[in-house]
């Protein structure tokens, strides 16, 4: 098969799928055409598929590694525009049975590119939090302006994905995460996105003090964090990207550990043994998503936390101990995330490394 055949292929069936529930979305267009380009598709080719999509049928690739490359790419298409509808969920499962690709493996897939999804929605919605407050009294600064780009730097974001929060933030809101530590640190950026400049304009205060409402804390509480920042103005315009990007980290490793679906006890008696002999061998799964996830949280609380201060190394068996009995790890990673934002100064690189060098990273400060 030609190449040029090949991809028609895989276009075709990502039409198939994307107008499976009888209409293709904006999201999922905009995702198409960009296929197409990168397929370097001819434009008529393109709209022939585009057009005749609901009357298309899948094409089934004969190599299992390119069976499980067009599952990957069907996927992407149908989260595209943030919703799984049933048609479509049933659609893609025809293609996988088609390709004799069990169902518990497309859901695995399915659940794995959701996560990521949420990832990225997560991270764009603290950066059009930032832009919102900014841009709220019509002017951003040279400061602000400065403090954006490396947020949306540490956060990762594309070009693509920073110009659309510029382009819409007029009709966007102030965006409130789910998790109570989440909510106080969105405030912390928010604030100080703020005073980055020097200056506080009465929309920006507003707005501030509004949010803050919603989360459920008040005007003191605004303002004791914008007196706090403005004490170390000079620290975070030098650096308050690190600020921003620990903490996420923090929180984008809190969420995955906290949705493993391993007993708290059993973790955190694991945890304890470690600690306590200084082995670290212990595996929670066959998984190795999951270990990295297991030894990145067990590195926040081991090496980083103790490399801060000194004086939790002491208290860590008896927090696990509290862990343990009350079966939670909240109180653990609130102390955790205090730490960090009390006495932490150099970026949190744990992210970029693999499960061995965690565990190499976590053995080596211990000997």
């Amino acid at each position: 098969m030609s190449e040029l055949k090949r991809n028609l292929a895989t276009f075709q069936n990502l039409c198939v799928i994307a107008s499976v529930d009888g209409e293709i979305s904006d999201g999922e267009m905009t995702l198409l055409a960009d296929t197409a380009l990168s397929l370097n598709l001819p434009p008529s080719e393109f709209w022939a598929k585009i057009l005749r999509a609901p009357y298309l049928d899948f094409i089934i690739p004969n190599g299992l590694e390119e069976r499980l490359r067009e599952l990957r790419m069907v996927i992407l298409m149908m989260i595209s525009d943030g919703n799984i509808s049933d048609t479509e969920y049933k659609g893609c499962q025809v293609f996988a049975r088609k390709m004799k690709i069990a169902d518990e493996y497309l859901d695995e897939i399915i659940s794995f590119y959701r996560n990521k999804q949420d990832e990225r929605l997560k991270k764009m919605a603290i950066y059009s939090n930032l832009y919102i407050i900014a841009a709220v009294d019509g002017d951003i600064s040279d400061d602000e302006e400065h403090f954006l780009s490396n947020a949306a730097q540490s956060l990762g974001l594309s070009e693509a994905e920073v110009a659309h929060i510029h382009h819409n933030y007029q009709n966007m809101e102030l965006v409130v995460p789910e998790g109570e530590e989440e909510r106080y640190y969105a405030l912390r950026n928010i604030v100080l996105m703020m005073v980055i400049d020097g200056e506080i304009e009465s929309s920006e205060y507003k707005q501030c003090v509004d949010y803050a409402a919603i989360i459920g804390l008040n005007k003191k509480d605004v303002d004791e964090i914008i007196t706090e920042y403005r004490d170390k103005s000079d620290a975070y315009r030098q650096a308050p990207e690190e600020e921003v990007e620990n903490i996420d980290i923090y929180l984008d490793i809190y969420n995955t550990f906290n949705a493993l679906k391993i007993p708290v006890e059993q973790l955190a008696e694991n945890m304890l043994d470690m600690f306590e002999t200084k082995v670290f061998t212990y595996m929670p799964s066959s998984d190795d998503t999951i270990n990295k996830t297991f030894y990145d949280f067990l590195w926040l609380l081991s090496v980083r936390a103790v490399s801060l201060d000194k004086a939790i190394s002491d208290q860590i068996p008896q927090k696990l101990r509290q862990v343990i009995e009350v079966g939670n790890f909240q109180q653990l990673q609130s102390d955790l995330l205090d730490i960090e934002q009390q006495k932490g100064e150099t970026a949190i690189m744990i992210h970029q490394v693999s499960l061995a060098e965690v565990i190499a990273s976590i053995s080596e400060y211990y000997l």
